[in-house]
């Protein structure tokens, strides 16, 4: 808890860790206490912000309990990784800052010819990404504060375009390899299914590839990391379905990393050993009789469990794609981009994978990989349709206006189904 002597700030969720110890080039005062990087964007303030809270104060001093609730309620609305990542443009406006001379009083809210020099003085030392990062912090900062923001300018944009073409090359990264099923079934080869540890591990990895899921909203960051309600429990929402035959499990996650509601994480059978429906019945096998508080992916141990700890997990597979000789060994996230890839090489329409992987933006087009496999074979298979509706159409032109209504009808509930829409009730 960090109080500014006006108001409480209460961070929610609390942050992991310790303030940082990391030898920076800004200085710590008033405006800013030594506090953890995911910190900084409630706790650092100016003299503008002190005396906006005193004048509100002055002028309502009933409000101090709510306003401080105000503050914790809008705490809420990043989660820790996007604070801590924030903090770092704090940290960097500062350095540039004392750098420059720049006084408290200018530092928040940020003039605009003081924030177009800060980009300037960067441009061609960083890339794009890392500009956003540095102006979404400091957005951030601003809006928490309710401080007025200039970085929404025209110019400002105009700059950072600028800045975009300036990009150095050692900053741009190759984008991360997919996962495919090789690098799955060199880890299945090593499996021990009657090993607690190896069923949860396996688990996860086969959910995270064919349900799209990031890794860290099926593990925890540490052994003491995992948070009921935050993190999958076992006692969430499962619900197992055989529908025309075509089983798949779906569980509730309570937190995802764009839906802080939760969604779901829907998994269907495969005829292949990477199942991950049989992988989570194996993992319920190996790893029964856990209670319901415990980590959906926990396993057991001689002192009763321990969660899926994402570092121990990514150790233990590159450990095994080392012992095999793949080379560009894949990160945590390579998992979701691999089951993209995968379900859109194999045909799967666009639309289902955007909604299996829940994306509800453009975003979901930078997890494309092997896009010579993928458009290609869409392409290809639209242009066999329309040759086959059009010989059907042909077909069709020499019979009865109410038979031909009903083909179009049909046809308009199969290209549903391919969407993933759902069929309507046709009569």
């Amino acid at each position: 808890m960090q109080s500014d002597g006006l108001f409480t700030i209460v961070p929610v969720p609390p942050s992991q860790g310790h303030p940082s110890t990391r030898r920076s080039g800004f200085h710590h005062n008033l405006f800013r206490p030594h506090v953890k990087a995911a910190d900084r964007i409630f706790c650092w303030t100016s003299p503008a912000v002190l005396m906006a809270r005193a004048r509100l104060l002055e002028a309502s001093p009933g409000l101090a309990l709510s306003l401080a609730k105000v503050q914790s309620v809008a705490s809420k609305a990043w989660e820790g990784s996007t604070q801590t990542t924030y903090g770092a443009g704090l940290a960097r406006w500062a350095e540039w800052c004392d750098d420059n001379g720049i006084p408290e009083q200018d530092r928040m809210p940020i003039e605009k010819v003081h924030l177009t020099c800060f980009i300037a003085d960067a441009a061609g030392t960083i890339g794009v990404s890392g500009f956003k990062n540095w102006l979404n912090g400091l957005r951030a900062w601003h809006h928490f504060h309710q401080m007025p923001w200039c970085g929404d300018d025209p110019y400002i944009h105009l700059l950072l375009e600028g800045a975009k073409k300036m990009t150095p090359k050692a900053s741009v990264h190759e984008p991360r390899p997919p996962i495919t099923l090789s690098h799955l079934y060199a880890i299945y080869e090593q499996m021990n299914f009657q090993d607690t540890y190896d069923a949860a591990c396996w688990a996860v990895l086969c959910a995270a590839f064919w349900g799209l899921a990031r890794l860290g909203e099926l593990t925890v960051p540490s052994r003491a990391g995992f948070i009921q309600g935050w993190h999958v429990a076992r006692g969430t929402v499962i619900n197992w379905e055989d529908v025309l035959g075509v089983q798949s499990v779906a569980l509730r996650l309570p937190w995802t990393k764009t839906a802080c509601n939760g969604a779901n994480l829907i998994l269907t059978r495969e005829e292949d050993c990477s199942c991950p429906y049989r992988a989570i019945q194996q993992h319920f096998l190996t790893n029964s009789s856990l209670p319901d508080q415990a980590h959906f992916f926990a396993f057991r141990t001689a002192a009763g469990w321990e969660p899926m700890v994402k570092r121990d997990l990514m150790d233990r597979c590159q450990q095994i794609w080392s012992a095999a000789g793949i080379r560009d060994l894949p990160s945590g996230h390579s998992f979701r981009i691999g089951g993209t890839t995968h379900l859109l090489s194999r045909g799967t329409h666009p639309q289902v994978v955007q909604k299996l992987g829940r994306w509800s933006s453009d975003a979901f087009f930078l997890y494309w990989r092997n896009t010579q496999l993928i458009i290609p074979r869409h392409v290809h298979d639209a242009g066999v349709q329309a040759h086959m509706d059009a010989e059907m159409n042909s077909y069709f032109g020499e019979v009865s206006p109410e038979v031909l209504q009903r083909w179009k009808v049909i046809q308009s509930e199969r290209q549903k189904l391919k969407r993933g829409n759902g069929p309507s009730r046709v009569r």
